[in-house]
């Protein structure tokens, strides 16, 4: 059985960030910083673990995005490969 404490851990953490960017919808939020581009379009929200998605919420600083993103070949998506711990590495500026 999973965790059932994951859920307030990430209600948490999905409500400190989605602050730092209150303009963005919540399904807007869900798919541009935690669930992975498809090809069709629709992230599939169904199979990314609990975890992945906690971790990525944790290491989440939209203020580094907006800042690493301005560089044309840096995308929130490569970001979320590593599941943002790249943006603690601050001398990839």
């Amino acid at each position: 059985m999973r965790d059932p404490k994951r859920i307030g851990r990430i209600c948490k953490l999905l409500e400190e960030k989605w602050m730092d960017v209150p303009e963005y919808r919540l399904g807007q939020f869900l798919r541009v910083f935690i669930f992975n581009f498809e090809p069709d379009d629709y992230p599939n929200i169904f199979s990314q673990e609990d975890n992945v998605t906690e971790e990525r919420l944790c290491n989440l600083d939209i203020d580094l995005i907006k800042i690493k993103t301005q560089n044309p070949n840096v995308y929130v998506e490569d970001l979320k490969k590593d599941d943002y711990r790249s943006l603690k590495d601050t001398a990839n500026f």
